[in-house]
């Protein structure tokens, strides 16, 4: 703009403190520019090691979830000749372990929208998900149709 009155104006119509306040401005600007610059790149370099940690996060992620899965199907409620009892411990130990994930999914997907990355889809969670629900509500009415008969064990007096 200063630029631009002393290119129009006659020579001689600033005074010298308008031209003083014109150069701590000049000073000034150049100063916040440099700074400007400085912090962008310290961004820029925060961000790619954050986007790095993050792309390898999500690997790690995904080989975690294929052997969840696979520790789902080798050694989950549903595995043929497991005790009911047993599989209703392991349903519960597999209910956590999937909560843990799905909060890790949730920060992993966030990241994903932070760096406009496409999102990764696991549908082994998902099929776990399902197998976890089916077994629940089998395991979960087993469990009641046992409480209900020591009930009724404990109120015959057998």
């Amino acid at each position: 703009m200063y630029e631009m009155l002393e290119h129009n104006l006659p020579s001689g119509c600033m005074d010298k403190e308008e031209i003083d306040k014109k150069t701590v401005l000049t000073s000034n600007w150049k100063s916040i520019v440099k700074l400007s610059r400085s912090r962008n790149d310290e961004v820029s370099r925060t961000q790619l090691r954050f986007k790095s940690a993050l792309i390898e996060d999500i690997t790690v992620f995904s080989l975690d979830i294929q052997q969840v899965r696979s520790g789902f199907q080798m050694n989950g409620p549903l595995v043929q000749g497991i005790l009911p009892m047993d599989a209703v411990d392991g349903l519960f130990r597999f209910k956590e372990e999937l909560k843990v994930r799905e909060r890790r999914y949730e920060l992993y997907r966030s990241g994903e929208e932070i760096f406009a990355f496409e999102h990764k889809e696991y549908p082994e969670v998902e099929r776990t998900e399902n197998d976890i629900m089916i077994a629940s509500q089998l395991f979960d009415l087993y469990v009641d149709v046992i409480r209900t008969i020591n009930i009724e064990i404990d109120a015959m007096g057998i």
